[in-house]
C-alpha cells in the first residue's frame, strides 16, 4: 500500500472514533516550486509527496492538531517568529531557534506559543520546537515526513481512542 494510502487510512481510523477530519486540496508543482522560493529553501521530497498527495491535515477532536499544506500558513509562521525572536541568543550564543523554516504540525491556538514542528531551511531537519525553551542546534528528528507523520497520526487516534473522542 502507498504511505499517502497509509495515512488516510489512519486519518479513516481517526474519523470513526468521532473526530472530525479535513484534508485541504492537495498542491501543484507550480505551487510548490513557488512557495519554495517565498521560503529561499527547498522543501524535503517527501513533504513535498505529502503535498501533492494530501495537501494538509486538520483534526478536530476535544483538541485540534494541523499538518499543514500550502499556501503557507503565514498568520503560524509569525507566531512563531514572533516568539523565536523574542528568546533568540546572541551571535554565536544562547539556544537555537530557526532562522528559515516552515511549520509543518502543531495544535494551532491551543498549542502553547511556537510549539510544534518545523522545517528547518538553514539545517535541512524536521525539529521539534518548544516556545521559549531551548531546543539544542543537534536535536532533530532522523525521520522522514511520512514516517513522523504516521507516528503522529496513530498517537493521535491512540489518544481520542483513550479520552472518548
Amino acid at each position: 500500500m502507498p504511505v499517502a494510502d497509509e495515512v488516510k487510512a489512519i486519518l479513516a481510523e481517526i474519523e470513526a472514533l468521532g473526530a472530525r477530519v479535513k484534508l485541504d486540496e492537495p498542491s501543484t508543482d507550480a505551487e510548490i516550486v513557488a512557495a519554495e522560493a517565498h521560503l529561499g529553501f527547498d522543501l524535503p521530497e517527501e513533504y513535498k509527496e505529502f503535498l501533492r498527495e494530501i495537501g494538509g491535515v486538520s483534526i478536530e477532536a476535544r483538541r485540534t492538531w494541523f499538518f499543514y499544506g500550502l499556501p503557507e500558513k503565514a498568520d503560524i509562521k509569525a507566531l512563531y517568529v514572533k516568539e523565536f525572536d523574542a528568546f533568540r541568543g546572541g551571535e554565536g550564543g544562547g539556544a537555537y531557534y530557526p532562522a528559515r523554516f516552515m511549520v509543518v504540525h502543531d495544535e494551532g491556538d491551543f498549542s502553547n506559543a511556537a510549539e510544534g514542528f518545523v522545517w528547518d531551511g538553514d539545517l535541512g531537519h524536521l525539529r521539534a520546537t518548544a516556545g521559549g525553551d531551548c531546543i539544542e542546534r543537534s536535536e532533530f528528528l532522523v525521520e522522514g515526513y511520512w514516517a513522523f507523520l504516521s507516528d503522529q497520526l496513530e498517537e493521535i487516534r491512540d489518544r481520542i481512542a483513550e479520552e472518548g473522542g
